[in-house]
C-alpha cells in the first residue's frame, strides 16, 4: 500500500503533541497533532484519548496521496470532539 504525509489537527486549535491512534490500535501511537508523519493510503479513523482511555477526539478520512504531497505538504486531517 502506498504511504502518504498527513498532519493531524484538533478543530480547536488545541492538543499540540497528543498522541494519535489510527484504526483503534491503541497500543502504538502514529503519531502526534500538529506533526506530519507518514500513514497509509486509504480509510482511516485517526484519534486522540481522554485519561479514561476513551476516544476524545475523533475523524474518519480517506487517505490519498494528491499531488506534491510531502512531509512539508501533508494531507490535513481535522479532528472534531467525539
Amino acid at each position: 500500500m502506498a504511504q502518504s504525509w498527513v498532519k493531524v489537527v484538533r478543530d480547536d486549535g488545541g492538543g499540540l503533541g497528543d498522541e494519535i491512534f489510527i484504526d483503534e490500535n491503541y497500543q502504538d501511537a502514529g503519531g502526534f497533532i500538529g506533526t506530519a508523519f507518514e500513514t497509509d493510503t486509504g480509510k482511516h479513523t485517526f484519534e486522540t484519548l481522554d485519561a479514561a482511555g476513551s476516544p476524545a477526539w475523533s475523524a474518519d478520512q480517506v487517505i490519498g496521496r494528491p499531488s506534491g504531497n510531502s512531509e512539508q505538504h501533508p494531507v490535513v486531517v481535522t479532528l472534531t470532539p467525539v
